[in-house]
């Protein structure tokens, strides 16, 4: 905590002796360099931050290097000894703010540590919390499939605006194939976008068959009624996409909402 008691004042120049301080300075000998206001809400964020990126290396498909891991966990340590004594452990931590409903599998994992620790076992940088989860084990992670979402959404986004600049180009010879692609990604967001997935569905046939390559090999485009109209469904779904409504981020609510109840008050 910040020193509050009377501050000693220290000063410095050769004026001094002479009874001026036009050239004096007050030191704060007390005062700390670096201010502690919010500390446990920065902590609070940075391990929240680091337990989701070990929680997404236990269910991620490939291989996670053991050295990346090790590295992390030695990042949760070191924010964990920030806080004030007495300071938790990482499973204490884990429990106390109830960050196991996001992070479920990071959570089992150090609870089988916390159990090999008190039977006595010694635990070292190759022991059980490195071993990769196996499929059975896995438990349903509110975070793979937020970030899954997220990302989906991203794609919708990205997709209509390639769409939309291949569109305003000279060769459209792609454009059957990147609307089916932006329909893919439509389609996964399910109900919210359904009047756009029906819209792409009822005009595909007509778009492939006005951008098939052309005999004079000259590049096929688009009549001008079909090309305004990508440009508008290109234009309407990246509108709404950004405006982000509520039907269509309703699914990332359970790991935003675990968080946001869980943020330590100000200190």
């Amino acid at each position: 905590m910040a020193w509050t008691g009377p501050l000693r004042e220290v000063r410095f120049g050769p004026t001094l002796e002479q009874g001026s301080a036009e050239f004096a300075c007050v030191v704060c000998v007390h005062e700390p360099l670096w201010s502690t206001e919010g500390q446990h809400e920065r902590v609070a964020r940075e391990l929240v931050v680091v337990c989701c990126q070990l929680e997404q290396m236990l269910v991620e498909d490939k291989p996670v290097s053991p050295a990346h891991q090790r590295a992390l966990r030695r990042a949760a340590d070191s924010q964990l000894k920030r806080l004030p004594a007495p300071q938790p452990t990482l499973g204490e931590y884990l429990r106390d703010r109830e960050l196991g409903t996001v992070c479920p599998n990071l959570a089992a994992i150090v609870q089988h540590e916390e159990h090999m620790t008190s039977q006595g076992h010694e635990l070292t940088a190759e022991t059980d919390w490195q071993r990769p989860v196996t499929t059975g084990s896995v438990h349903h992670c509110l975070l793979k499939a937020h970030f899954k979402r997220v990302a989906v959404l991203n794609q919708v986004v990205v997709m209509a605006k390639q769409l939309s600049s291949t569109v305003e180009g000279p060769n459209h010879k792609h454009v059957a194939h990147q609307l089916s692609l932006l329909h893919q990604s439509v389609f996964a967001l399910g109900e919210p976008l359904k009047a756009y997935k029906k819209a792409i569905e009822q005009s595909f046939v007509k778009i492939k068959a006005a951008t098939r390559q052309r005999d004079d090999g000259d590049f096929p485009q688009l009549p001008v009624t079909f090309r305004d109209w990508v440009l508008e469904l290109c234009t309407g779904l990246v509108g709404d996409m950004l405006a982000l409504p509520g039907s269509l981020t309703e699914p990332l609510e359970p790991v935003v909402d675990c968080l946001l109840d869980h943020e330590p008050a100000p200190s």
